[in-house]
């Protein structure tokens, strides 16, 4: 058994997002995010960040760069048009608009980076 001191500086996981429907229950889409791996000192600065900061980054200097955004891409299909879903401004901006979506990813992010679920976020 070994420790490894490298890491990678992308990992990817799994999304669920529940959206209520008109029948009383839930309709789940799901995705995998591609994040990145911040290092131990930037993860006690983005666990007192909220989850969309976390996720989409901040936009503070007039540009468009999401600044330490940890969801930086995503293997995602149109559920409808069965077609592959690029990652970029536009899409993310709708994706954000469907419930929950910011929530649940990062969920799954932090499950992935602690290497257990997370609970009450």
């Amino acid at each position: 058994m070994g420790f490894k001191f490298s890491k990678d500086e992308t990992f990817t996981a799994k999304v669920k997002v529940p959206v209520a429907n008109k029948e009383g229950g839930y309709d789940v889409s799901d995705y995998v995010a591609v994040f990145r791996h911040p290092d131990a000192e930037e993860l006690k600065t983005l666990r007192a960040t909220a989850n969309d900061e976390l996720v989409l980054g901040s936009v503070s200097d007039g540009t468009q760069e999401r600044k330490g955004a940890v969801l930086i891409g995503w293997q995602m299909r149109d559920d409808d048009t069965k077609q592959e879903v690029p990652f970029n401004d536009e899409t993310l901006a709708a994706a954000v608009k469907v419930p929950n979506f910011v929530m649940f990813t990062a969920m799954a992010f932090w499950e992935q980076v602690n290497g257990a679920r997370a609970k009450n976020l």
